[in-house]
């Protein structure tokens, strides 16, 4: 298995508040999960990383959203999992994925 994560920096962390809620929210909507849920049938099926890459990608077993936010910095990001021979592509998925939402007229879902 090969783990990895993608992240960017936000500068100010909540000294910048409207951008650290931003990125919170932002994190919530991207979602993600395992390709195996634990909460039930149907938990967090619908967020767009498990519409766009979970369900399209059985060689992935997790790919989630993160962001952790101090006062002065924070991080937003993807992490996953997948085997090592998919690994190369995952890092491509990931880097889709954040393109995807930082590129206007993308939207979300």
């Amino acid at each position: 298995m090969t783990h990895f994560a993608l992240a960017f920096e936000l500068p100010g962390g909540w000294f910048k508040e409207k951008d650290a809620i931003v990125l919170t929210v932002l994190q919530m909507l991207m979602g993600g999960g395992g390709s195996f849920s634990a909460g039930g049938p149907g938990k967090g099926m619908y967020s767009r990383l498990y519409l766009r890459v979970l369900n399209e990608h059985p060689q992935i077993q997790s790919f989630s959203a993160f962001s952790t936010i101090c006062n002065h910095t924070g991080l937003f990001g993807i992490q996953a999992t997948t085997g090592s021979d998919f690994a190369i592509n995952a890092i491509d998925i990931a880097v889709r994925e954040l393109i995807a939402v930082a590129t206007p007229g993308e939207g979300l879902l």
